[in-house]
């Protein structure tokens, strides 16, 4: 099997990074008490703002199955390779709140992050 050079890898990268036509803001999951003794969540904080396209296409079959069953639209986020994305961070798309779901990306010839989300309830 044939490898990718540095080069066409970086170029392939910056193909994907010029075909992103939205902005997303990451927002991080910071743990908070309640003053009774409990503990929850908030996402207090834009910590990153990236380009990315979303998309209800191309979503593995077992997140639209539980995107189905929780009566929720799944999304494919696509961000620029090497981002600073967390599974528990959430994704800001103008109105849209997303929670993260897991991710569709990955190895050694990765040209984009792929984010598989649902809108938070």
């Amino acid at each position: 099997m044939r490898s990718l050079t540095a080069t066409e890898l970086s170029r392939m990268r910056a193909t994907q990074d010029a075909a992103m036509p939205d902005s997303c803001q990451v927002k991080r999951r910071v743990q908070t008490t309640d003053g009774l003794g409990g503990t929850g969540f908030t996402w207090p904080a834009v910590t990153h703002t990236y380009d990315c396209r979303l998309s209800t296409q191309g979503i593995p079959a077992e997140y639209l199955r539980y995107a189905r069953e929780t009566r929720r639209q799944a999304w494919s986020v696509t961000i620029a390779h090497g981002s600073d994305v967390l599974a528990t961070d959430r994704l800001i798309i103008g109105v849209r709140t997303l929670e993260i779901l897991g991710f569709a990306s990955g190895g050694a010839w990765e040209t984009a992050l792929r984010v598989i989300c649902a809108e938070a309830l």
